[in-house]
């Protein structure tokens, strides 16, 4: 040992000569390395998201879900397909085998699903779950006491607003079940006495309806969220 640190000792000065090059090597080095924001990771998973208006959760459950679901589990490479149902939306998640290749598998199951006939009106749209084309995040808003139309006022005029202030966030989208919706069903007579029709009714409860989100202002060191009723229609009615 003692000749071991006389050693070192004697050639100090080629021995701190040697570290100091070998941190040199190591900084070059790292500055080299290709850096990137979204690793390349395989995400053998795609989402399937169906939009029908305010059709009924059984007829959704007939007509949409069970039909894609079947179509997906024939895919080859299917793994697993959960799925949930609401009031005129059907969401599928479908898992492949670690070994698919998930751009491939994406195509194949894009097109045999084009292939099932949706209901009049309806919007399906067909996503791989990656982090450079799919949001990267998730969150769910859950309550004991509410449903998810009731919450939606809270989620626009909240936490949507909360997190579009964030910098690098440039879309915000819900998946819920929408706004409370109320159907009205007129009555001919009522209609008649007061001289009123259909189409009047309906444009008085456009008229109505709101608030409307319409952005997030920041001045005096503050940020304010605007809301406005009814919906301005240019500029210059917001103004």
């Amino acid at each position: 040992m003692r000749r071991y640190l006389a050693f070192l000792w004697e050639n100090r000065f080629s021995v701190i000569l040697s570290g100091l090059l070998l941190l040199a090597a190591g900084w070059f080095a790292l500055r080299a390395m290709p850096e990137s924001v979204f690793p390349n990771v395989n995400f053998p998973k795609v989402s399937v998201l169906v939009n029908a208006g305010n059709l009924p959760v059984k007829f959704m459950e007939i007509e949409v879900t069970r039909p894609l679901e079947q179509a997906a589990k024939g895919e080859p490479g299917v793994r697993l397909v959960r799925s949930q149902t609401g009031n005129g939306l059907s969401k599928l998640h479908v898992y492949f085998d670690p070994n698919v290749n998930p751009e491939t598998a994406y195509l194949m199951l894009q097109a045999r699903l084009a292939h099932i006939p949706l209901p009049p009106g309806a919007r399906m749209s067909v996503r791989l779950m990656a982090p450079n084309i799919y949001p990267f995040a998730e969150y769910a808003l859950v309550s004991d006491h509410m449903d998810s139309s009731a919450m939606m006022p809270t989620f626009a005029f909240q936490i949507r607003p909360a997190l579009l202030a964030l910098s690098g966030v440039y879309r915000v989208d819900e998946t819920g079940r929408g706004w409370p919706e109320v159907h009205i069903a007129l009555d001919p007579l009522r209609l008649a006495q007061y001289h009123l029709d259909s189409q009047q009714v309906v444009d008085a409860l456009r008229a109505a309806q709101g608030p409307f989100f319409s952005g997030v202002l920041d001045v005096f060191h503050q940020q304010f969220i605007v809301a406005t009723t009814p919906r301005p229609v240019d500029t210059a009615r917001l103004a």
